[in-house]
């Protein structure tokens, strides 16, 4: 079984607080108490929330992609 990465985490916890409250207003202290990981921790995998948002976003395009048969180092 492949474990989650701190980046994966912190991103499902992103999400998470998004099903509830606006995008604007979740901080990374929010991020990382409810995922249990330390603010530093965020730090050393993002550089605010809106990288993390364009990491999961990219991350996201890239598993479509490779879905439909597209190599994601073409598009």
């Amino acid at each position: 079984m492949k474990r989650k990465t701190a980046k994966e985490i912190l991103t499902e916890s992103f999400r998470e607080l998004a099903e509830n409250k606006s995008i604007d207003r979740i901080t990374i202290k929010e991020i990382t108490d409810n995922c249990g990981y330390s603010t530093a921790t965020f730090y050393r995998q993002f550089k605010d929330k809106y990288d993390l948002i364009a990491w999961d976003h990219t991350r996201n395009v890239a598993n479509i992609m490779s879905e439909i048969g597209i190599n994601g180092n073409t598009w």
